[in-house]
């Protein structure tokens, strides 16, 4: 990953927030395993029209599945990590809120 995805990541200070990560981290290596199982079990029907074990295995060794899994693998993390490495989309309006406030004051 960026190293620019690591200094977001140490800001995680509070505790609640942390836990959240942790647990949508491990939900979503779950996640990914069972896609790569069905992604290799699709490969090896795609390519023998029969499926076996074997077949289940050596689509897991082929170019196909490889090239899947990198690629997909990528995007699930960049997308897994969005919330927590990317600024927010809104303009940051404090400024114009602390104004209003203060001339109400």
């Amino acid at each position: 990953m960026e190293n620019v995805w690591a200094a977001h990541l140490a800001q995680l200070r509070d505790s609640d927030q942390a836990r959240s990560l942790g647990i949508t981290l491990a939900l979503a290596a779950e996640v990914l395993t069972l896609k790569a199982e069905v992604k290799r079990l699709q490969i090896a029907l795609g390519e023998t029209g029969v499926l076996s074990h074997a077949a289940e295995l050596d689509a897991g060794e082929g170019d196909a599945f490889r090239k899947w899994l990198q690629r997909e693998q990528s995007e699930f993390a960049k997308a897994l990590l969005k919330a927590w490495i990317e600024t927010d989309e809104a303009p940051d309006v404090s400024a114009i809120v602390q104004a209003e406030a203060a001339i109400k004051s």
